[in-house]
């Protein structure tokens, strides 16, 4: 079914001008809106598909979202021995950033682009306050954006990026067991010589489902109840436990 309606669209697209002039250069669509994470959730993956108006133009994607604070410790080096400094507040930080592009992106993006619309990792604006003073923690940045590559939660590259043809294409959105739940944006970038010239999003959104999903939502919503029947479930427990293990 999925693949009817991809190709449904893809038609649709290819033979309908008014869908290219409302586009302006770029058009993506996407297999499914929501992904539910269930008890039995390993990853998954959400096929996007879009189209630009001129042969083999330069496409980059960005999946991101959703964004909170962090705090990070600072390290400092007192008489020769590492101890813990100061803590930096990093505002409004992606939890997930996933850059895939038709070409690398250095490239076919300029200098100028990049920095724009953040099409690179490297070129995420995010900076800490410490004391209210803006501050540019450059090491502890890095040190960030290693541990969130190695949990498969930052990524740039052009490996599931696909041509199907000269105008259309598809991309895999891979999303790992740990991704986090909230709303995603989906941008669409289309580069004319090193240069946006016409972008696209879209919202997706990461939910738990069945159990889960109740659990969540009533932790939300009635926060003192749920705390309060997690004390009650929590000191019933600790009495049965006792009742059959506990030594008379």
């Amino acid at each position: 079914m999925i693949r009817l309606f991809v190709v449904s669209i893809m038609l649709a697209l290819c033979f309908n001008p008014q869908a290219w002039s409302e586009a302006d250069g770029v058009v993506a669509d996407i297999s499914s809106y929501y992904v539910d994470i269930s008890p039995s959730f390993t990853g998954t993956r959400v096929l996007l598909y879009g189209a630009v108006d001129i042969d083999n133009g330069n496409v980059i994607l960005i999946i991101k979202g959703p964004r909170n604070d962090f705090l990070m410790d600072k390290q400092e080096r007192v008489l020769g021995i590492w101890v813990k400094g100061k803590t930096v507040l990093y505002d409004n930080v992606p939890h997930f950033y996933h850059i895939i592009s038709s070409e690398p992106v250095d490239k076919i993006a300029s200098l100028s682009a990049i920095e724009t619309y953040n099409l690179a990792l490297d070129a995420l604006n995010i900076t800490g306050t410490e004391n209210r003073l803006v501050i540019a923690e450059q090491t502890e940045l890095r040190q960030y954006l290693r541990k969130m590559e190695q949990n498969g939660l930052y990524s740039q590259s052009t490996e599931n990026f696909v041509w199907l043809g000269k105008r259309l294409f598809r991309v895999e959105l891979n999303f790992p067991v740990n991704v986090p739940t909230g709303t995603y944006i989906l941008e669409s970038y289309h580069l004319r010589d090193g240069y946006v010239v016409s972008a696209q999003a879209l919202p997706l959104f990461i939910r738990k489902s069945g159990f889960l999903g109740f659990l969540d939502a009533f932790a939300d919503n009635y926060g003192y109840l749920y705390g309060l029947v997690a004390m009650i479930m929590a000191c019933m427990m600790g009495y049965v436990a006792h009742r059959l293990f506990g030594k008379d």
